[in-house]
């Protein structure tokens, strides 16, 4: 196969709803930078297809061709003519190949930033893909990362939202303990309080020069809160009263389930509890219908994993697509 252009991408993860594409939106004001539209979900699907190696490229560009987050700059015809000549290519190799179609001279003088919350749980993975690439992991307190969680999928609990953020903190503070790559931890509260020294900080640890026209951005976004539609807004300046609407948001027994779920992982980044006062009986009740339904959803999801890789094993089955 041609040799591809060495890169080594900037990696944004953290768990949905901490700022991911807040951040991303504004390192990709860099010259030196350059942003991936919304988030390259199918890299984890073709690894959960087919592994390490693709043994059937074309299935996997077709994936890619029908997949509604694939780049505008991407038209389906020039990716399956790029792709055309091989048969097979590992994971890696893919990877790379796509974001040459994808960055094309750009790529020459300029790193990609690739950003998706859910890597924070598939490290290995990002490492596998992208050698040498820096993991920036954005951290949102996680009474706020909750309420941002259940107003825009009202159908989750607020204790299965704590849970994703529990599960993000320790995977990512183990692959950090274990892993050599580059690990870069920066809170969304710093982002917003403290832009310049945040960014500046992140721009030493990538060996870039800060550039202050990092924070003239526009980033478009739609705003979800708890009885009210959904609105589609503009951000030209960071707004740190954002922080600590949770404090409206979320009930006491909310705030008491977040702190009961995330406790020790709060402690990591001295978010200190509030510990509201809430009636025993009342934390039980939510206690009791959240939590077994929790572990009943994750069950459900791990059998639907099952069957979907068994259905692709006896030569069957399609890759997902993502629902809203």
């Amino acid at each position: 196969m041609a040799e591809a252009v060495p890169l080594t991408p900037v990696v944004i993860v953290g768990c949905q709803r901490s700022g991911t594409t807040l951040l991303r939106t504004i390192l990709g004001r860099h010259p030196a930078l350059l942003e991936h539209p919304d988030e390259p979900q199918y890299f984890y699907w073709l690894y959960q297809r087919f592994g390490h190696e693709i043994t059937d490229v074309e299935t996997a560009v077709s994936y890619l061709s029908q997949h509604p987050y694939l780049p505008a700059n991407i038209p389906p015809e020039r990716l399956e003519a790029y792709f055309r000549p091989y048969s097979r290519l590992s994971l890696q190799e893919f990877a790379k190949l796509y974001l040459q179609v994808w960055g094309e001279d750009e790529l020459q003088d300029k790193r990609p930033i690739l950003k998706d919350p859910a890597w924070i749980y598939h490290l290995d993975l990002v490492q596998e893909l992208f050698p040498g690439a820096v993991i920036i992991h954005i951290v949102r307190d996680p009474r706020a990362n909750v309420s941002s969680q259940v107003s825009r999928w009202p159908q989750i609990s607020v204790w299965e939202a704590a849970m994703a953020w529990r599960q993000a903190m320790r995977q990512s503070h183990a692959w950090k303990e274990t892993s050599p790559a580059p690990y870069v931890e920066v809170t969304y509260k710093n982002l917003l309080q403290t832009p310049k020294e945040t960014l500046q900080y992140l721009c030493r640890a990538l060996d870039l020069e800060f550039v202050p026209t990092m924070l003239d951005f526009e980033q478009k976004t739609t705003l979800y809160a708890p009885n009210s539609q959904p609105r589609q807004v503009k951000y030209r300046t960071l707004d740190p009263s954002r922080l600590y609407q949770w404090r409206e948001q979320l009930s006491p027994a909310d705030i008491r389930l977040v702190e009961l779920a995330c406790q020790h992982e709060m402690a990591w980044l001295n978010y200190e509890p509030l510990n509201p006062s809430v009636p025993k009986s009342e934390l039980f009740r939510r206690q009791v219908r959240e939590v077994p339904h929790y572990y009943y959803k994750k069950a459900g999801r791990s059998v639907k994993a099952y069957g979907r890789k068994l259905s692709w094993k006896l030569g069957f089955g399609n890759l997902p697509l993502p629902q809203n």
